[in-house]
């Protein structure tokens, strides 16, 4: 383990100003942090350990509201107590349950109550498995060897990996949650206060967080594009009911400059904050590349143009084409409005800088052409420079528009091209061909027309990034009657040059609110970061509304600077069960290539609701499924305790969670300094149940912790608490009440036992304890009935 550096606190001062520190864990009994440490477990060990053993907290003492146990008090003391075994049984039973008699020597009610889950992936040597509460991206327990984990569902811990992989940090599991439930219009509403234009990024964004979708290392990633879409078109089918103008105005106005996914997303939100919002756009249509550079069998043109039609309802203004000065700079913008937003885009042609370079056609205006109807078919014989997505849509489109022979040039391996996926799969389908590893030296003219292309044999490393070698001395032509350039864009600077700080990209320069150099001016997406996704143009958007918002002095929402959690209320995160088995992702099939058109939209039909919430099942909603095994939470719980730390009194039903490295809701430097138990009414019942398999082991499979107040036989008062039943203890309320007014007897015993796990969610390899649970329940209510106290420790 290597020298570790041990302080001991000199007082209780000492103790909380050492353990504020970041990267310090607190020391009580060791049986557990020792043993983690030792093993090596963790990413990387403390800096320290502070050892409260020396404060003092070995104390115990009854007074008139119950009992107080300080934390440093040891289990086997607790075990031992004659006032806990007689008043408290609850507590002695499970300290007695707890591992062998030499651990309860060491272990105290702090370290019990405060360990590391008890998960053999969380635990295993060198940190082997870097699992979700260590903050890696899975959590192996959900789909692997998971016989002693929970079945009540899992806990989310930190941000999912498809959440973590979108720019725009969609809650994702929190929406497919909510299609599971049946409630499309409540996941229509989560994506929707993140993502004005979903109908647009359900068909064209590159979606990278199903790349990081857990279920990737099952059998394939859910298909969240078809879910985004579906959800997308809803909102768009019911536009009134999500586009609403704001209540009232608030007297000041922004210009937004850009017409894209980056003004239309950051128009939206400040229109909603009661702004007049005013776009501008030299285009005659809203969209920008969305309108005039994706093909229309990609993106139909009717979705922008609903787009714009629902934020003009909202009381966003758009002035396009004539209406806006082309010559008016943000500096002129900046005098009329209270502040600018420059969302202009990349949108102009990258030079290829080669011989006869005039000849060629430019790829963006190509596709704008086509966009409006005026493009002829190019040629027989055409050759397209480039290997990214615009190449890929300059290239089929050519095919779409009745070009023989269509060839993508590009200088690398058609491996490295840098096209998505989906693209290049479709291009090659619709018979694109690639004359790949070849750099273009000029265009061949006859008789002053494009007659092929003069390339050379290239050379280059194993990344997309490597540096080409052109070799001059390997050339051939290559047939052509059209050359059609598509290397890529750069940004159309002219509304801000000299006016904003800028790099040599003209990348304007913005803080991490993005702001500009001139006050009030805010800036996103391609104008920012260079050609980039749709999806980071609407983050860009939405945050920068965020930013113009909060520099008006008005409230923004939350959700404007960073996108919702997706936890559920109770911090638990339910899947459906399907999801544990193997099946394929729901799949948007193109139409046979010969029914394919130019200007219809490919894919004219997604999902339906019933395959959507089919889709969603199968979620993992990925969270730990590593159980509470503290023996003595559960019985805390029961008695309605409380925890007292240096800083706050913590309800023992609040005190446990789950989180990085961590089993509680501590915040970094709190200490646990002592449990109070309330006195426990005259003449009532309590009882700690375990299930383990061997007695040396020291964590349950599960446990009951139950407490029951009677008056003649009739139950006034119940509490029903399962331990290393899921990721938290778990109070089974409706057990409880259902007990409450009751006479207890077979009957009501056996139904009891089973709400108290109607919820429950069995993994692969852990159903029977389901019926463990039940049983254990059960008889802990039947027990009460005849007041047979006893703490009953089972092993298989």
């Amino acid at each position: 383990m290597g020298a570790l550096k041990i302080i001991n606190a000199d007082n209780r001062e000492h103790a909380y100003e050492t353990a504020s520190s970041e990267n310090v864990r607190i020391l009580a009994g060791g049986t557990d942090i020792l043993g983690g440490l030792y093993d090596h477990i963790h990413r990387s060990p403390p800096d320290g350990l502070v050892n409260i053993k020396t404060l003092g907290l070995d104390y115990m003492r009854e007074d008139e509201e119950g009992v107080v146990i300080g934390a440093g008090v040891r289990l086997s003391d607790i075990e031992k107590s004659g006032l806990l075994k007689e008043r408290y049984p609850l507590l002695a039973d499970a300290a007695r349950t707890v591992a062998s008699p030499q651990i309860r020597n060491m272990a105290t009610v702090g370290g019990n109550i405060c360990q590391e889950p008890r998960c053999w992936y969380y635990r295993h040597q060198d940190n082997k498995f870097d699992c979700l509460r260590k903050g890696g991206a899975v959590c192996p327990a959900f789909t692997g060897n998971n016989p002693y984990h929970s079945i009540l569902g899992s806990v989310r811990i930190c941000e999912t990996g498809c959440q973590a992989g979108c720019p725009n940090e969609t809650s994702i599991g929190k929406y497919m949650e909510q299609i599971r439930r049946g409630d499309i219009e409540g996941a229509a509403r989560t994506l929707f206060e993140v993502n004005p234009i979903a109908a647009v990024t359900g068909r064209v964004c590159p979606h990278t967080c199903m790349s990081d979708c857990a279920r990737n290392e099952f059998d394939e990633a859910v298909s969240i594009r078809a879910a985004e879409r579906f959800l997308g078109d809803y909102i768009m089918g019911h536009a009134d009911d999500f586009f609403t103008a704001p209540d009232c105005g608030v007297g000041m106005s922004v210009a937004v400059v850009g017409a894209g996914p980056a003004g239309l997303t950051a128009a939206y939100y400040l229109r909603l904050s009661g702004l007049s919002v005013t776009v501008f756009d030299t285009h005659e249509e809203a969209g920008g590349m969305l309108r005039y550079s994706i093909p229309a069998y990609r993106l139909p043109r009717g979705i922008i143009r609903k787009t714009k039609s629902a934020l003009e309802k909202t009381g966003v203004v758009f002035r396009l084409g004539a209406d806006c000065n082309a010559e008016a700079t943000v500096a002129d913008y900046r005098k009329r409005f209270d502040a600018v937003f420059v969302g202009t885009g990349a949108q102009l042609p990258l030079p290829a800088r080669i011989e006869g370079e005039e000849h060629c056609l430019n790829g963006l205006e190509f596709l704008y052409n086509v966009s409006v109807e005026k493009q002829a078919k190019p040629g027989d014989d055409v050759l397209v420079i480039g290997g990214g997505d615009v190449a890929m849509d300059v290239a089929v489109t050519a095919k779409r528009l009745g070009a023989k022979n269509v060839t993508l040039v590009y200088r690398r391996p058609k491996e490295l091209m840098p096209a998505h996926d989906e693209e290049k799969e479709q291009a090659f389908e619709e018979g694109v061909a690639v004359a790949e590893s070849l750099a273009p030296v000029g265009v061949v003219l006859e008789n002053g027309k494009v007659a092929g292309l003069d390339v050379a044999a290239s050379r280059s490393g194993e990344g997309r990034d490597s540096k080409a070698e052109i070799d001059m001395g390997e050339r051939k032509v290559l047939k052509a009657d059209c050359v059609v350039l598509a290397i890529g864009q750069e940004i159309d600077g002219r509304s801000y040059e000299g006016v904003l700080d800028a790099d040599e990209k003209k990348r304007i320069k913005t803080d991490d609110f993005l702001s500009s150099s001139m006050d009030g001016v805010y800036a996103g997406g391609d104008a920012v970061l260079g050609p980039g996704t749709v999806v980071w143009a609407i983050a860009h958007g939405r945050r920068a509304a965020g930013s113009i918002i909060e520099y008006l002095n008005l409230t923004p929402t939350r959700s404007l600077f960073r996108g919702e959690s997706g936890e559920a209320d109770d911090h638990k995160t339910p899947f459906d069960p399907s999801a544990l088995s193997n099946s394929d992702a729901a799949a948007l099939r193109l139409p046979n290539v010969e029914e394919r058109a130019l200007y219809r939209e490919d894919i004219s039909e997604g999902l339906d609701a019933e395959a959507v919430m089919r889709e969603a099942a199968r979620c993992f909603n990925c969270g730990c499924v590593a159980v509470s095994a503290s023996d003595l939470a559960p019985a805390l719980v029961a008695l309605s305790a409380t925890i007292h730390t240096n800083m706050r009194v913590i309800p023992a039903s609040e005190f446990f969670g789950a989180g990085i490295c961590s089993a509680t809701n501590l915040s970094q430097g709190e200490i646990v300094m002592e449990i109070h138990a309330p006195a426990p009414e005259k003449g009532s019942f309590m009882e700690y149940r375990k299930f383990r398999p061997r007695r040396a082991i020291d964590f349950p499979v599960l446990s009951t912790a139950v407490y029951i107040e009677r008056s003649e036989g009739v139950v006034k008062n119940a509490k029903i608490v399962l331990g290393a039943a899921g990721p938290l203890p778990y109070e089974a309320i409706d057990a409880a009440a259902y007990l409450k007014g009751r006479k207890i007897d077979e009957t009501v015993a056996a139904t009891a036992a089973t709400l108290a796990l109607k919820g429950a969610v069995p993994l692969a390899e852990n159903g029977y304890k389901v019926k463990i649970a039940k049983a254990l329940v059960r008889r802990s209510v039947l027990a009460a009935a005849s007041n047979r106290q006893a703490s009953i420790d089972i092993i298989r």
